[in-house]
C-alpha cells in the first residue's frame, strides 16, 4: 500500500483518471531555459515539428521564463482535446525561428505496454 499526497497524488489522478493528456514531449530547463528533450512518435508534437532542442518561450500568453520545468508541465498539461498555444524558439531553423503553435491535448498509450 502507498500513501500519495500533493501533487504525487494529483500526477496518479491524471494518469490513472484519464482526464487530462500532454502534447507528447518530454521537457527540462537546459540552461535555465525550458527546452524540448524529446517527443513521443505519434504525439500532437510530433506531429507539429516539435523536434529535441526547440525551447518553449510561452505556453498561451505566459511566459515561461523563471519556471520549473514541473510548473511548465502543469501548464501544458489540461482536458483532453483541449488546446494549448506554444511559442517556441526552434533550435534548428535559422530563417523564422520563432513559431506558435496550437496543440490537441491527448492521452498517450505506450505501445510498448500493450
Amino acid at each position: 500500500t502507498r500513501l500519495y499526497i500533493g501533487s504525487s497524488k494529483d500526477n496518479l489522478e491524471i494518469l490513472t483518471k484519464g482526464k487530462y493528456g500532454g502534447i507528447g514531449m518530454q521537457i527540462g530547463l537546459v540552461k535555465d531555459t525550458l527546452t524540448v528533450i524529446a517527443c513521443y512518435e505519434d504525439s500532437p508534437s510530433y506531429f507539429e515539428g516539435i523536434q529535441s532542442g526547440d525551447q518553449i518561450l510561452m505556453v498561451d500568453s505566459i511566459s515561461t521564463i523563471g519556471l520549473s520545468s514541473s510548473e511548465s508541465s502543469e501548464m501544458i498539461r489540461g482536458e483532453l482535446g483541449s488546446k494549448v498555444d506554444l511559442t517556441i524558439n526552434l533550435y534548428f531553423e535559422s530563417k523564422n525561428p520563432i513559431v506558435r503553435l496550437s496543440c490537441s491535448r491527448f492521452t498517450f498509450i505506450n505501445k510498448n505496454d500493450q
